[in-house]
């Protein structure tokens, strides 16, 4: 099935095509949750509502996106409002990441490919560090850079996931990366 296909199956409110889509989607949407929500029962719960949400207004989808890309954006607008909802805009939302909590995810062909003991605690604190650098970014800058550099969407795809210009995104992620370089000289 096409995502034309299934776009249309859901306007239709097609319950095969809800359940398709839930379960196709339904890592992805947890995933980018997950990146701001730290308590596993609110991100699942969060989750189910950013689904809800989406069957509800999928008459709304303009097609200009790919579904995936629409429903990560829900779910980043979900996660950016529960955290609005239980701190305030001032103080820092997201938490420090421990090297510990990190998880190596490359699929290992061979044993000569393994990396020591020694180069695995020096990725995890690289990407411990960077991801601690990433929290001292103000909101849409944390935002932006994430999206764009952690988890690989265009300038053009946060733009409609944050509900911006691409001008502005462009920005925010350029005055990130200006940010984060000074941050990261702290560290060598």
């Amino acid at each position: 099935m096409s995502e034309d296909q299934l776009i249309e199956s859901l306007k239709q409110h097609n319950r095969a095509a809800f359940e398709y889509t839930y379960f196709t989607y339904k890592e992805v949407v947890f995933r980018a949750i997950c990146k701001y929500v730290s308590v596993v029962e609110d991100a699942e719960e969060l989750s189910q509502d950013v689904f809800v949400k989406a069957f509800k207004k999928i008459d709304q989808f303009n097609g200009r996106s790919r579904l995936g890309t629409w429903l990560v954006k829900i779910a980043i607008n979900a996660s950016l409002n529960f955290l609005k909802s239980i701190k305030t805009q001032n103080e820092v939302i997201v938490q420090p990441i421990a090297v510990g909590d990190l998880d190596e995810e490359e699929d290992q062909e061979t044993y000569s490919d393994l990396p020591t003991p020694e180069e695995l605690v020096l990725k995890m604190e690289d990407k411990a560090i960077l991801l601690n650098a990433l929290t001292k970014l103000a909101l849409d800058q944390h935002t932006a850079c994430k999206l764009f550099y952690l988890e690989g969407f265009s300038q053009l795809e946060i733009a409609e996931i944050m509900v911006m210009s691409l001008d502005a995104v462009q920005s925010l992620i350029y005055r990130g990366k200006i940010k984060l370089r000074a941050i990261l000289k702290t560290h060598i």
